[in-house]
């Protein structure tokens, strides 16, 4: 489609889960779509405990994201990345 560019990220179905001590799930992020274009400036804001951080890490690399996708400049991100500096921070 003309005038149409790629996203420089686009976050698609995010999702994230964790379990707590107690063996119950927590969902921290549920269903996120976000697409930022070149050029645009993006805050994320809300309450403590909402899942800012966590979806910041996702977008950084720094989390797994076992749901949903994550694209930078076309490009899905690396699930890898995260299993890859687990290992560095190890040895």
């Amino acid at each position: 489609m003309p005038g149409m560019e790629t996203p420089l990220l686009e976050l698609r179905a995010v999702e994230k889960r964790f379990v707590t001590s107690q063996g119950e799930e927590l969902r921290a992020l549920v269903s996120i779509n976000l697409s930022v274009q070149a050029n645009e400036f993006v805050c994320i804001v809300g309450p403590s405990g909402c899942g800012k951080s966590t979806l910041l890490r996702m977008i950084a690399g720094l989390e797994s994201c076992p749901s949903g996708s994550i694209t930078f400049r076309g490009q899905k991100k690396n699930e890898n990345l995260v299993s890859a500096q687990s290992r560095l921070r190890q040895n």
